[in-house]
C-alpha cells in the first residue's frame, strides 16, 4: 500500500533510450540450475513473507530493464553493469516512495552479491554494478504506543462507521491489539483466520516458524463482518481500499 509517483511511459523510454539497452543481451541464453541462479539463491535465503515481496521487486526490475521481456528468473543478472543499475535507481526513485525504492534496490544489490559469490561476476564487476546510492527521502514521524482510552475510542469510532473502511479498520484493530506486528498483519492470508478456534495462525516473516494467537469473541465477530464485505476469495486477509472505499484486490509491484 505504497503511494506511487508514476513516471510517464515517454519519460521512461527517453531515459532508457539514452543507454541503448539491448534487451536480448540481458536475457539468459538457456535456463540454469536453481542452485546457481543468483536471484533464486538470494530469495531462498529469505523468510516466506519477504520472499514474495522481493521476488515481485526483482520481477519489476527485470521487466524494467528488458521492456517486459524478462522476469527475475530469465534475466541474466551477471550481465548487469553500472549503466543498468544506475538507470534502475533513477526510475525507481521517480516511480516509488523512498522506502519502496530502497527495498527494491536492496533486492538488486543482494542478487548481484550472490552472482559474485557464485563466481558469475568478478569482484570488480560486482562492485561497480552495486555501487548505487540509496534513495533519500523524508522520514515519517515514528509512532507511539496508544493507551487504553485511545484504543477504546478508535474501536468505538470504527464500529460506528458503517462503510467498508470502518469494517476493515475494526478488523485490523482487533488483530493488532492481540500482539501482532504490522509486518505480520500484512502477511496474513484468509486461510490463517480460524473462526471456530477463535484464532489466527501467524507465520513469521523471517524463518519458517509460526504461532497461534487467540482472539476475543468480539474480535472474531468484526473480522467476520469484514469478510462479508471482502468475500471468501483466497488471498490476503486485509486488502487496501481506494479513495471511494472500494476493495483493491490486486496490489503488486510494477
Amino acid at each position: 500500500m505504497h503511494s506511487l509517483n508514476v513516471m510517464s511511459d515517454d519519460k521512461r523510454r527517453n531515459i532508457e533510450g539514452n543507454y541503448n539497452f539491448n534487451h536480448e543481451s540481458l536475457a539468459l541464453k538457456s535456463p540454469i540450475p536453481l542452485t546457481i541462479h543468483p536471484a533464486e539463491v538470494y530469495l531462498r535465503s529469505l523468510g516466506e513473507g519477504s520472499r514474495l515481496t522481493m521476488r515481485e521487486a526483482l520481477n519489476a526490475i527485470a521487466k524494467l530493464l528488458t521492456d517486459g521481456e524478462c522476469d527475475a528468473m530469465t534475466l541474466d543478472w551477471s550481465k548487469l553493469k553500472y549503466k543498468h543499475t544506475a538507470i534502475v535507481r533513477s526510475i525507481l526513485m521517480e516511480k516509488y516512495s523512498p522506502a519502496m525504492a530502497n527495498k527494491m534496490i536492496c533486492a538488486l544489490r543482494r542478487t548481484l552479491k550472490e552472482a559474485w559469490r557464485l563466481e558469475l561476476m568478478t569482484r570488480e564487476e560486482y562492485a561497480r554494478a552495486a555501487d548505487i546510492a540509496s534513495v533519500r527521502g523524508k522520514s515519517l514521524l515514528k509512532g507511539r504506543e496508544l493507551n487504553e482510552k485511545e484504543i477504546s475510542t478508535l474501536w468505538e469510532n470504527c464500529l460506528k462507521d458503517n462503510s467498508n473502511l470502518g469494517a476493515r479498520d475494526a478488523a485490523l484493530l482487533a488483530v493488532l491489539t492481540v500482539g501482532l506486528r504490522r509486518s505480520e498483519v500484512t502477511h496474513l492470508n484468509l486461510e490463517d483466520f480460524k473462526p471456530r478456534n477463535r484464532s489466527i495462525i501467524v507465520k513469521e516473516t523471517k524463518g519458517n516458524s509460526e504461532r497461534t494467537v487467540y482472539l476475543l469473541p468480539e474480535a472474531v465477530q468484526v473480522i467476520k463482518e469484514w469478510l462479508s464485505i471482502r468475500g471468501k476469495k483466497p488471498g490476503p486477509l486485509f486488502y487496501p481500499l481506494s479513495k471511494v472505499h472500494k476493495i483493491m484486490y490486486r496490489i503488486k509491484i510494477h
